[in-house]
């Protein structure tokens, strides 16, 4: 096989959830003849038993402790496809660039998943595919199978899920690699919103090409109404006010005289402020750029108002006069 070939088979036996390049296919395999879908029920003896073996190693790596298959329950197969239910996009490691973008949606809610996906190579979108995964009893593996769209051809591969650790292990079943290489897929369950996935390409025991993908979900988030936004700033112009009027009346203590009044003061202003953080928590608190601004402005603010307290607040609470007075007012 030649280099450029592999490459070819490399990026095709990726499969859907980072289904690299695989419209390059039938170039490698089909050469005029016509590419079968393969099921390990329906081909040659032969096959057959290669297939039932990779089942059979992938299945004996997660075995209950007194050897028995660890058969899924049908809350553990649920759970995992409900898991990949949403939009995700996945990403080069090494480079960060996009490879995969697909969402997936119930099938038969708790058996099976319908998909859409796009995939791309040197960040442009090349084709488009759809398929399903659900879980064959019988193997105790996952099987999911899709379709390019521009192509037509069809690929099918089996996994194997560790529900204890997340990670399911899989092969290609259609089409398959030469005898003498092997494929391997594997994903990770990092948290609810990253997977990496990785493949694998074998001659032997010898690595032929390894890739790495970050597989992230995709949360759509609602945009913001403009009149919300307004409110927000005024809200947070007022706030500032606020926190201004108490750092002046503050600054402004020089005796029992000043600090009454800054005293009277203190409970209108303690007033408006939870008045204005109840308003805020009601409009819901910003997001993005307008968190980024209004985080700025805070930051500046509290500067300038610690420059006014460090310079009147030891002198007030050195003298038992004023704490008489303005303690009260702070409790």
């Amino acid at each position: 096989m030649k280099k450029s070939d592999l490459m070819v088979l490399v990026l095709v036996l990726s499969g859907s959830f980072l289904a690299v390049s695989a419209f390059l296919l039938p170039d490698l395999f089909s050469q005029n003849e016509e590419i079968k879908i393969l099921d390990i029920q329906n081909v040659g003896p032969d096959k057959k038993e290669n297939n039932q073996k990779k089942n059979d190693d992938l299945i004996s790596k997660v075995e209950k402790g007194d050897g028995g298959r660890a058969k899924l329950t049908d809350d553990q197969i649920s759970e995992h496809l409900e898991f990949w239910i949403g939009k995700w996009e996945g990403y080069d490691k090494p480079s960060n660039e996009i490879g995969d973008k697909f969402e997936s949606k119930w099938k038969e809610k708790g058996k099976s998943l319908a998909f859409v996906g796009i995939a791309f190579e040197d960040g442009e979108q090349k084709d488009t595919y759809k398929g399903s995964i659900h879980y064959n009893r019988e193997l105790n593996v996952f099987v999911d199978t899709l379709t390019y769209e521009k192509s037509g051809v069809t690929y099918k591969r089996h996994s194997v899920l560790d529900p204890e650790s997340g990670v399911r292990n899989g092969f290609p079943v259609e089409p398959e690699p030469p005898e003498d290489i092997e494929v391997k897929f594997k994903w990770k369950v990092i948290n609810r919103n990253n997977v990496d996935y990785s493949f694998k390409v074998l001659r032997g025991n010898e690595t032929l090409e390894y890739k790495e993908f970050s597989v992230k979900r995709q949360i759509d988030k609602p945009k913001a109404d403009p009149e919300i936004i307004k409110q927000r700033e005024q809200l947070t112009t007022n706030l500032i006010t606020s926190m201004g009027e108490f750092a002046d009346a503050l600054a402004g203590i020089e005796d029992k005289k000043s600090a009454l009044d800054a005293a009277a003061k203190f409970g209108g202003i303690a007033e408006k402020l939870e008045a204005l953080a109840m308003k805020m928590e009601v409009l819901g608190f910003p997001e993005g750029s307008q968190a980024e601004e209004i985080n700025s402005q805070m930051t500046k603010f509290e500067k300038e108002m610690q420059q006014k307290m460090n310079k009147s607040i030891q002198p007030i609470f050195g003298n038992e006069e004023l704490n008489e007075v303005l303690m009260p007012a702070f409790m």
